[in-house]
């Protein structure tokens, strides 16, 4: 079943195909059955086979390759004891090699197991904490804000919630979900309003959700496996490959030289070739190999440490090489927290009474969470005595705005209507010069690198208990707020130790 027939479906129907109920979910027995059938829910391909691959991966090198056919020739030869050292010596070389790559791939494991979510479902009529690897379809998942999406589901009920799936639709502002049935029209995943799916969030609001698919059968799993692609090669790996070859380049014209010098001199051609075949062997850094991957695990450790994934040894001396680095800024360089750094009247000037309503809005306001509106509560801790919350108009990504209406500590009705300036500005009473006026304060404070809220009000009738969007008209500006996220304390220093050794900084944001 395809998920446009997913989305029409009556939801008891699907429960029904599915063999579970709404509200006690699967059973234990039914749970180990169908992760049989469908395995883990993980994108990730099969590890063993995966390992495999590794370690034949690492019989393409030409110093290896020349060291096997030494061995190989020798006991075809009958130099048992000679070839077997030789082979000896070449898998000590790569099982060293494999095994730190393993310390390196477990350290990397581990370091991501710190930060490994879960997810909460229906099990036997019991809320049970679970690792997401083991839902199933037919789970029955509770949502609610700060999670992450574990599967894609159908949602069975919701109470305003809004979920962010930017990593699917490149979308960054969240959108509505809920268990209303899409139009005929709808054909992308964007316009499913029904479904949530594996890798994206809960931004408010609460939801019970119908496992559908899980794993590689999820959207996200689908995105993924047709980005999956052999993994290019480093100019580090490409330097050693260039290496090998030269040294078997080498050893081959070499080997070929003495043999037939030393044939035509001595006349016994199986000794001179075992003397070739020594040389080859003589010529050939059998240990570099493992004394690369000895040295690279070592650095690979000491960086898990300071929380530093190293997946492939290569990637470090590759790193050491580096030219240009390309940084994300939020939470890289920055805090990734948003603070409150302004509160301006229309003059530019600094208002406590700007930031006195701004709190208000935000302190009423009930709508979709928002990080500006957490930095605003974060910047004073203070109860608004005297006033007191009548209506409100939430906000939404069309006027890009919010509304409170309060009643004052003077029994005045006031409406507070805070949001993006452009949007202030078309329902404020403020004349066009003085618009464009306040339209270049913002421009300015934008210049300096700071996101800017405006904020207006204006008084109501006294007996006005319910506001609608109509009633934000004909405000008055108040002033503005600035918000930044600022850099991490160390974060100008490493930029300048990059710039002092050579390496350009690119932030991609």
């Amino acid at each position: 079943m395809e998920k446009k027939d997913y989305i029409r479906q009556p939801i008891n129907d699907l429960i029904g195909q599915l063999e579970t109920d709404a509200d006690k979910g699967l059973n234990e027995s039914a749970v180990e059955a169908l992760l049989k059938l469908h395995g883990p829910n993980t994108i990730q391909s099969d590890r063993s086979l995966g390992r495999i691959r590794e370690f034949l991966a690492l019989l393409k090198n030409p110093l290896v390759l020349t060291l096997l056919a030494a061995g190989a020739i020798s006991m075809a030869l009958g130099e048992q004891i000679s070839g077997g050292i030789i082979f000896g010596i070449v898998m000590l070389s790569i099982i060293t090699d494999y095994w730190q790559e393993r310390d390196a791939r477990n350290a990397a494991e581990r370091l991501k197991n710190e930060v490994k979510t879960r997810a909460q479902v229906m099990r036997e009529g019991k809320l049970a904490d679970i690792d997401p690897e083991t839902l199933v379809p037919g789970d029955i998942l509770m949502l609610g804000p700060g999670n992450i999406v574990s599967a894609d589901g159908r949602i069975i009920s919701s109470n305003d919630l809004h979920i962010n799936q930017a990593s699917l639709t490149g979308e960054s502002y969240p959108v509505e979900k809920s268990t209303n049935v899409p139009p005929p029209g709808a054909i992308n995943i964007s316009d499913w309003g029904n479904m949530v799916f594996m890798g994206s969030s809960v931004v408010s609001g609460t939801a019970k959700v119908l496992v559908l698919e899980t794993g590689r059968t999820t959207q996200f799993g689908k995105i993924a496996a047709s980005l999956v692609r052999e993994p290019e090669q480093t100019d580090f790996s490409k330097g050693i490959q260039a290496f090998g070859n030269l040294i078997l380049r080498v050893t081959i014209v070499l080997v070929l030289f003495i043999f037939l010098a030393n044939s035509i001199l001595k006349h016994n051609f199986l000794e001179s070739f075992l003397f070739a075949v020594a040389v080859a062997v003589g010529l050939t850094p059998e240990m570099l190999p493992m004394i690369m991957s000895v040295t690279m695990a070592k650095g690979s450790v000491k960086m898990a440490k300071k929380g530093v994934i190293v997946k492939k040894l290569a990637a470090i001396p590759n790193f050491g090489s580096m030219e240009v680095l390309c940084t994300d800024k939020t939470g890289t360089l920055t805090e990734g927290e948003i603070h409150l750094v302004k509160h301006l009247d229309i003059n530019g000037e600094d208002s406590d009474k700007v930031f006195e309503l701004t709190y208000f809005n935000s302190f009423f306001q009930n709508g979709v969470p928002d990080p500006l509106d957490a930095a605003i509560l974060r910047h004073a801790n203070f109860k608004p005595d005297g006033w007191a919350k009548v209506d409100e108009v939430p906000f939404d990504f069309s006027r890009k705005r919010e509304s409170v209406a309060l009643r004052n500590p003077d029994g005045e009705n006031i409406l507070l209507c805070k949001g993006a300036p452009e949007e202030i500005f078309k329902i404020i009473k403020s004349d066009a010069a003085e618009i464009a006026r306040c339209l270049e304060l913002c421009n300015g404070i934008n210049k300096e690198g700071f996101r800017v809220l405006a904020l207006a009000s204006k008084l109501l009738p006294q007996d006005q208990t319910v506001c609608t969007k109509q009633d934000e008209q004909g405000l008055e500006l108040q002033g503005f707020v600035a918000f930044l996220d600022p850099p991490k304390p160390g974060a100008g220093e490493v930029i300048r130790q990059l710039a002092d050794i050579g390496v350009e900084v690119k932030i991609i944001t």
